[in-house]
């Protein structure tokens, strides 16, 4: 009998992208459970338990058929934060392209801070 392949997980520039997990579903209702969410997807409003476990059941079933991979973002490789998705577009038979989406929750986003330096300039005299 075939082993399951070992959970994917990556990690880098503090985030760890997991798996879902069963018992993620607490999780998934606090992200989802949001009317930016409901009104922006049509996911169920409002999203309850039994509707997360259909989320993870057809996340499951989308990742077994090669349509899709959809990643828990974390910080510490336990509390989920977000999701990515990584999709294979139509038509094409090599592993999924890097497009992905990412949907935290409305009540889980703080202001966004620029790390990168400013390339305004000032009048010089």
């Amino acid at each position: 009998m075939d082993e399951p392949p070992p959970p994917r997980e990556v990690r880098g520039n503090g985030l760890v992208l997991r798996e879902w997990a069963d018992t993620d579903l607490d999780a998934l209702v606090a992200l989802l459970d949001d009317p930016v969410v409901a009104h922006r997807t049509p996911l169920p409003s409002p999203f309850d338990r039994a509707a997360a476990r259909r989320y993870l059941d057809d996340a499951r079933k989308a990742e077994r058929s090669g349509e899709r991979v959809q990643l828990a973002i974390t910080t510490d490789g336990l509390e989920a934060k977000g999701e990515i998705r990584l999709n294979r577009l139509p038509g094409r038979t090599r592993p999924p392209d890097r497009h992905a989406r990412h949907r935290p929750s409305s009540r889980q986003r703080g202001p966004v801070e620029n790390d990168r330096p400013s390339t305004a300039r000032g009048r010089q005299r």
